[in-house]
Formats: structure tokens, sequence, C-alpha cells
């Protein structure tokens, strides 16, 4: 009985730290970061918490996956990071900067 009590008090004890971290981790740090590259004018896709872009990538990297490339075709990028050619046609080129570095480009 006592154990139990023990085992209780210890996780409602710790739950609120936990709880604290994960929001920083998840919620908070990344959507202040989401927003100071907007207020400096980058356009990106939409901030969504904890699972991020992951679906969209998954998505258009399974489609790319799934049509044959012709092989006279000489444009690699396309195929390799779909997601950057999609976003770069909708945002502008304005996201190579922060998504890619400026050391970087294609």
């Amino acid at each position: 009985m006592f154990l139990q009590w023990l085992v209780a008090a210890t996780g409602v004890a710790i739950l609120p730290g936990v709880a604290r971290l994960l929001r920083g981790l998840w919620l908070q740090r990344p959507l202040q970061i989401y927003e100071g590259l907007r207020k400096q004018g980058a356009k990106g896709p939409p901030f969504i918490p904890i699972v991020g872009n992951q679906r969209e990538l998954v998505r258009l990297l399974d489609h790319v996956a799934s049509t044959p490339m012709n092989r006279s075709y000489n444009e690699i990028v396309p195929r390799v990071v779909p997601y950057y050619t999609k976003w770069s046609k909708i945002y502008g080129n304005n996201l190579k900067n922060y998504y890619f570095g400026t050391g970087l480009s294609f």
C-alpha cells in the first residue's frame, strides 16, 4: 500500500516538470522560431506541433517513388527533394536561404 502511494506521489510531483519540458521542446521553441522567421519575411509551410510536415513529406516522396522516371530527364532535384520543389513554387526562392542555408544553392 505504501509503495503504491509513493509511486503515485512521485508521479504527481514529476508530471508538471515533464509537461513543461515537452511543451518547451515541442511547442514553445519551434513556435518562437517559426514566428521569428515570419517576422523576417520568410514564407514557408505552416507550423504543425509535434509532427511538423512529416505527412506531406511522406506523401510527396511516395508519389515520386511510384511514378516512373523518364530516361532523358536530367532534373534530379524534383525526384530527390520533391517537397523543396513544391514549396519553392508556392513560397518562392526565399525558402532556399532558410531551408538549405546560404552556402548551398541549386
